[in-house]
């Protein structure tokens, strides 16, 4: 299974079809793919195959792998489409060491090669299939599911190598007997094998031989949905920077802390309200309207950096009353410890869900 929220657009480019994916883990356990197959895209000659297929899967996770046993999973394959690909698995994952094993059982389409043998010695038989793999589209035929007289397995390993890169070898219980039947293969391997590499996060290119008859070349890049976007927020601005930088007239002389403070907190798409300094200059109390800032963290770090820079050095603690639209949101009490050269070695931060505005007013704010 793909981390939960993950969105995957794929395709596969081969002389026997070309296939466009899009799939989506839209829980931890279950994931749903959406195919479209064009068969025989370059009309090879001889074939009469001219099939465009479009089919939805869904997979779902029973057991995750642990340290002793494999992760366990069923899938229905072409559920919703027309049947030429249907088909339902149950298949067992495990990861050892380098490698990543892979083995299953399969009914319909993965039932057509190699058939595992009826149980013997007991009354279990395996139960036919009503529709075979031919079925009018746009309705799934539950009567067919994980039901056929024969029962295919299949598996793969794939093993990582140096330098983002893995090869992979399969075993298909598909004998793609309908591309045979209308000329589109002919004697079809079992067996495909393959290199892959991940030149990017999320980005995978494998290119593979397949059913000992095509080469294929497949493309899939893989978004996380539930990440979030990294934020572009202001850069600091500051009046330690050279005077030219200030964006201000000449005559601006920031002479006292909160000339300086209330400066670069406005540059910084923030509204300094108020600024006090109490109990005989050792606490500062700074009011705050963020109309910037998507997060309230941000806005308070903004403050909090520019505060250090500014505030002066008898200062031990601060606090930050933030609002936004004019309604108090929180209240930070951020307290220093300072160095030889006061600077801030330490410090510690305390969030009160109920901001306390009387302790705020304006008062001597220099």
């Amino acid at each position: 299974m793909r981390p939960d929220g993950a969105l995957t657009l794929g395709t596969s480019q081969q002389d026997t079809e070309d296939i466009y994916s899009v799939t989506y883990q839209a829980f931890p356990w279950l994931e749903g793919t959406f195919r479209y197959v064009i068969q025989n895209p370059g009309g090879k000659l001889g074939s009469r195959e001219a099939n465009r297929d479009r089919s939805f899967e869904v997979k779902a996770l029973l057991l995750e792998e642990s340290a002793l046993t494999p992760a366990l999973a069923f899938g229905l394959r072409d559920m919703l489409g027309t049947g030429v690909f249907s088909s339902e698995y149950l298949v067992a994952s495990k990861r050892l060491g380098r490698a990543d094993l892979t083995l299953g059982m399969g009914w319909g389409r993965l039932a057509e090669s190699e058939p595992a043998p009826q149980p013997s010695g007991t009354t279990i038989r395996w139960r036919p299939r009503p529709h075979g793999n031919n079925r009018p589209g746009g309705e799934p035929s539950v009567e067919d599911f994980f039901r056929g007289e024969d029962v295919g397995i299949f598996g793969g390993v794939e093993f990582d190598l140096p330098y983002q890169t893995r090869l992979l070898a399969e075993y298909t219980s598909d004998a793609y007997e309908r591309e045979t039947r209308f000329g589109t293969l002919k004697d079809p391997s079992p067996f495909s094998y393959g290199l892959g590499w991940r030149p990017a996060p999320g980005v995978d290119l494998v290119v593979s031989h397949q059913l000992g008859a095509d080469i294929a070349v497949s493309l899939s890049a893989t978004l996380d949905t539930k990440s979030e976007a990294p934020q572009k927020l202001p850069r600091l601005l500051s009046v330690d920077e050279p005077p030219e930088r200030w964006d201000a007239s000449e005559s601006f002389k920031p002479n006292t802390w909160y000339a300086r403070l209330l400066f670069d907190v406005e540059r910084s798409g923030l509204l300094m309200l108020s600024g006090d300094l109490r109990d005989r200059g050792r606490i500062a109390w700074l009011e705050i309207e963020n109309g910037t800032y998507a997060y309230e963290a941000d806005a308070i770090r903004k403050v909090l950096t520019l505060a250090e820079l500014h505030l002066p050095r008898s200062v031990g603690a601060v606090h930050v009353i933030l609002q936004t639209d004019g309604v108090a949101q929180s209240h930070v009490r951020y307290q220093r410890r300072l160095g030889a050269r006061g600077q801030a070695e330490a410090f510690s931060l305390v969030n009160e869900a109920s901001p306390d505005l009387s302790h705020a007013a304006p008062g001597d704010a220099h």
